[in-house]
This record gives structure tokens, C-alpha cells and sequence, in this order.
């Protein structure tokens, strides 16, 4: 006698409750797989706590130091104060000549300034993140930044002071001292900058970022023959990190093309 049909075996249905380790290590790896995914951001890069120092946006501090430095080159004119009125045309020209004192100091006070905000975007050209010792070190060197017209200002009233004279350049050598640390720390074993940048693009940074401080630390001597002689040679840093960066340039230094590193860095400067 032929089988007319088969019989169909039950189908097995899954019953969980039977398992609570399966349905907890299930529902324990989906909520580590939501936290990992919360923890990164829109480009895939993974984000931080909030109490660690690690962070890649680098827009509020480089903002901030921007607008110290624009702030710091506008107050540098308040050193030169015009009287209320002028009798004739002889009181204008004799009060010009007195002022050159003033005009010289804030010509010095700019050079110095914009040699610094130079010298502050280099560094942050190749620098892709930071941690609180980078930003300390910042806001530190914008502490020295800010201090600059005020300084200014009392060179041009007493220039003849060698304490005027060593207190400026102790500023100085400070701010730039700053500098140096902060590059030197986000420099050493890659810590903030890319892996691929050249050794003797970080060394030029790295001497170059010297040249003012040694040299306002240099003149200091100066002041006791003569405290304008001090400030005279100031004005020579900035031909000669010119020609620093042109005799690099010229022997080759940057034998790799920018274009071939690609940085994080955020484009804001």
C-alpha cells in the first residue's frame, strides 16, 4: 500500500526564555554595538569623553588666537596720542618730529607682533589635534601676545630705561621660548602632527621658531653700553628669518611636495 502523502515533522520555534544567557549576551553586544556607534562622529573619527584632553578641532583655538593677535596690533596705536589743537602749521610739524620715538616703537610693536602671529600659524600648520598641555602653552604665549602694546608703549615713553629694554625683551624671549616648547611637545614622537611629515620640515620650524628669542636674549647685554643700540638690533630678527627661510628654500629643504601629505587639520587658517 502506497504512502498517499507524508506527514510534515513541527517545525522547532525558538523559545528564548529558555536561554536567558544567549537573550542576555545578545542584548548586552547590540547596546556596546550602539555605544560604539554613538561614539563616532559623522566622519567615521572616533570622539572623546569629556574629560579627556585629545580633541582634532582645532577652529576655537586658532580663533582665539587670531583675534588676540588683532587685538593686540590695534592697541598699539593707542601709543600715539594726538593734542587737543595746534596753533599752526609750525606746532604740527615740531610735534611730528618729537613722536618719532612713538612712530619707531610701533613699528617695532607690529614687526614683532605679526612676526609671532607668522610664526603661530607655522606651527599650526602641521599640527592636526591637541591635549590640554597644547592648549595651556597657547593661551600662556597669547599671555605674553597681549602683553605687547603695553609694552610698547612704555619702551617709547622710556626706551633710555635699560630696565624698560630688559623687560621687553624678557617678554619677548619668553613668548617665543613658549612657542618653541609648544611645537617641540606636539612635534616629538608624532604626538600631534602627522606621521608623514618630514624630519627637516619639523627641524625648520624648530629653528626658525628660535631665531627671536636668541635674539632678543642677545641684545640684552647691549643695554648696559647703550639701550638703543639693544633696540636697534631688534629690528634686524626679521631679515634675518627671511633669510633663513630663502637659504632653506634654496638648498632644497623641502624636497617633498605639500601636496602629498594630507592633513586634519580644519581649513581655518
Amino acid at each position: 500500500m502506497g504512502r498517499i502523502g507524508s506527514v510534515s515533522r513541527p517545525v522547532r520555534v525558538s523559545q528564548p526564555w529558555r536561554y536567558p544567557d544567549r537573550l542576555c549576551s545578545g542584548v548586552t553586544h547590540s547596546m556596546e554595538a550602539d555605544e560604539a556607534r554613538r561614539a563616532l562622529g559623522a566622519q567615521g573619527e572616533r570622539k572623546h569623553p569629556p574629560w579627556s584632553s585629545f580633541n582634532r578641532d582645532l577652529s576655537r583655538l586658532l580663533a582665539l588666537s587670531d583675534g588676540i593677535f588683532a587685538f593686540a596690533m590695534t592697541l598699539l596705536v593707542l601709543g600715539l596720542v594726538v593734542p587737543a589743537g595746534f596753533g599752526s602749521k609750525s606746532d604740527v610739524v615740531a610735534y611730528l618730529k618729537g613722536l618719532w620715538p612713538d612712530f619707531l616703537a610701533y613699528l617695532l610693536g607690529f614687526l614683532v607682533i605679526s612676526l609671532y602671529w607668522r610664526q603661530h600659524g607655522q606651527v599650526f600648520r602641521y599640527i592636526v589635534s591637541f591635549d590640554w598641555t597644547i592648549s595651556n602653552l597657547n593661551v600662556l604665549f597669547l599671555l605674553f601676545v597681549a602683553m605687547m602694546p603695553f609694552l610698547t608703549i612704555l619702551l617709547a615713553a622710556a626706551g633710555q630705561s635699560v630696565f624698560v629694554v630688559w623687560l621687553y625683551a624678557g617678554i619677548q624671549v619668553s613668548a617665543g621660548l613658549t612657542l618653541f616648547a609648544m611645537w617641540t611637545y606636539a612635534a616629538g614622537s608624532n604626538r600631534h602632527v602627522d606621521s608623514t611629515l618630514p624630519r627637516t620640515w619639523v627641524a625648520f620650524v624648530s629653528r626658525s621658531g628660535l631665531i627671536a628669542p636668541v635674539l632678543f636674549a642677545a641684545s640684552a647685554p647691549l643695554a648696559l653700553w647703550n639701550p638703543y643700540a639693544s633696540e636697534a638690533a631688534w629690528f634686524g630678527i626679521l631679515p634675518i628669518i627671511s633669510l633663513y627661510r630663502y637659504r632653506a628654500r634654496r638648498d632644497g629643504r623641502s624636497e617633498i611636495n605639500p601636496l602629498s601629505l594630507k592633513s586634519n587639520r580644519p581649513s581655518g587658517r
